[in-house]
């Protein structure tokens, strides 16, 4: 919460040309960061390559461009693994699907349809 030595600092520095408000900001905020405050923020993290371990099937949808009818061949026939979450009893849940048995799967295809293709000598 501000105080009042703030708020009548924070005021003055305001009413200051351009240059002095920057340098006075950067005095200000080097003053708190000798208090042990972070004036800096936190870097987000990347995280476009990480992949959850399960997903439901609008996941599996948006990552890998299958529909729901093909994703549920693909469970039945056992190329993909999932697992229903639900409570004894219950008619409904939900259906996970192990996303890297969907990337294994797919890997899987490519090695094959690529192998028949080098086998006939074209690319």
């Amino acid at each position: 919460m501000a105080t009042g030595k703030h708020i009548v600092k924070n005021h003055k520095i305001n009413a200051m040309k351009p240059q002095t408000r920057i340098s006075r900001i950067d005095q200000y905020l080097q003053e708190l960061n000798q208090g042990g405050f972070t004036t800096q923020p936190i870097a987000i993290g990347n995280c476009t390559d990480v992949m959850p371990e399960f997903g439901r099937f609008e996941d599996v949808q948006r990552l890998f461009g299958l529909k729901r009818g093909t994703i549920y061949n693909l469970i039945e026939d056992g190329h993909i693994k999932s697992v229903s979450l639900s409570r004894r009893g219950q008619m409904k849940g939900v259906r996970l699907i192990y996303l890297k048995s969907v990337s294994d799967y797919l890997h899987r295809l490519m090695d094959e349809q690529n192998g028949d293709a080098f086998i006939g000598g074209e690319i």
